[in-house]
C-alpha cells in the first residue's frame, strides 16, 4: 500500500492540504498560488483525470530568515465537490511570483503529493 500523507472520506468538508517549504530562496511576498489534483494512474496505467484545475490556493511567508531564504506555506481548502469521488490522487501547487517566474511544488516528478479519498463504508 502506498503512503498517503492526506487521507479522507467521500463527502468530508473543511479539510486543507498544506505544504511547508523551508529555506526557500524566493521571496513569497506578492506571489499567488493555485492547486491542481489529478487521479493517480501510475498503478493501472490509465489516463489521469483532472479533479481540481488551478483552484486558488494561498501562499504565505512563515519566516524571513533575512539571508535571502524564507520558510513558506502553501495551503488549499477542499470543497465538497473536490472530495465527492473515492480514488487516489496526486496534488501539485503552482506559485507565480511578482517577477512572473513560476515554480511547481512538489519540485520533481519523483516527489509526489498523494491524496486518498475513501468510499463511505
Amino acid at each position: 500500500m502506498a503512503d498517503f500523507p492526506f487521507e479522507t472520506t467521500v463527502g468530508a468538508t473543511a479539510y486543507q492540504v498544506r505544504l511547508d517549504i523551508f529555506d526557500f530562496p524566493k521571496d513569497p511576498n506578492g506571489a499567488s498560488a493555485t492547486f491542481k489534483m489529478i487521479t493517480d494512474e501510475t498503478i493501472d496505467g490509465g489516463t489521469p483525470t483532472t479533479k481540481i484545475n488551478a483552484a486558488t490556493a494561498t501562499i504565505t511567508e512563515v519566516t524571513d530568515h533575512l539571508d535571502g531564504t524564507w520558510d513558506i506555506r502553501l495551503t488549499y481548502t477542499f470543497t465538497a465537490a473536490n472530495l465527492d469521488t473515492a480514488d487516489d490522487y496526486l496534488g501539485q501547487w503552482k506559485a507565480t511570483y511578482s517577477d512572473a517566474s513560476i515554480m511547481y511544488f512538489p519540485f520533481t516528478s519523483t516527489q509526489k503529493m498523494k491524496i486518498r479519498v475513501n468510499a463511505i463504508l
